[in-house]
């Protein structure tokens, strides 16, 4: 799914809910909590939800093309992480809320939505906006530029993402004849 496809889908109503742990594992039940989870667009609630197929619902392979590389997965289980701190979360305020209230909470997370919400925080820029002002995508973090640089004795991340970091950082290595070098400067412009 492309990025731009995602603010729209947003508002779009979800079928399809996959019971978690309190069916399988009822030693694992919250009383007053009733946790589930969603996969967006299953029309069997019994259906899988593979950190793979959140990914790629989400927008994940577009993510990394736009940063320079191929469409493809994050090499972890990303979604099944980030929906489990989500759903998480969203037990503990509805503990909370047991807690002051005396009342019990359904907590539901959209695994999609969640996702989509995790990258859309950076990623959904100027795209969210209807109409759209400009390309889904925060530049700094998807320029091919970003990333590991190889060293002699491991790896390093340089970001400097200002003239002023550029500077600091060729004084610090002693390269002050190239401070002011265009080439060099907010990488390149």
């Amino acid at each position: 799914m492309q990025l731009e496809r995602v603010p729209a889908l947003a508002g779009q109503p979800r079928r399809g809910t996959r019971p978690l742990a309190h069916e399988r594992l009822p030693d694992l039940q919250v009383p007053g909590v009733l946790e589930r989870r969603e996969l967006l667009g299953q029309r069997r609630a019994d259906a899988p939800a593979f950190d793979d197929i959140i990914q790629a619902a989400s927008g994940v392979p577009d993510v990394l093309r736009r940063a320079g590389g191929t469409s493809g997965l994050v090499p972890t289980l990303l979604a099944d992480k980030v929906c489990g701190l989500v759903l998480t979360y969203s037990i503990i305020a509805a503990l909370f809320h047991r807690e002051r209230t005396g009342e019990g909470q359904h907590v539901e997370v959209p695994m999609t939505d969640a996702m989509r919400a995790f990258l859309l925080v950076e990623h959904g820029s100027a795209a969210i906006s209807r109409p759209p002002r400009g390309p889904a995508g925060y530049q700094r973090i998807l320029t091919p530029l970003r990333g590991a640089l190889r060293t002699a004795d491991g790896w390093i991340a340089v970001q400097p993402h200002s003239d002023a970091n550029w500077t600091a950082l060729l004084r610090a290595a002693g390269f002050d004849d190239l401070v002011g070098d265009p080439r060099l400067t907010r990488r390149g412009r």
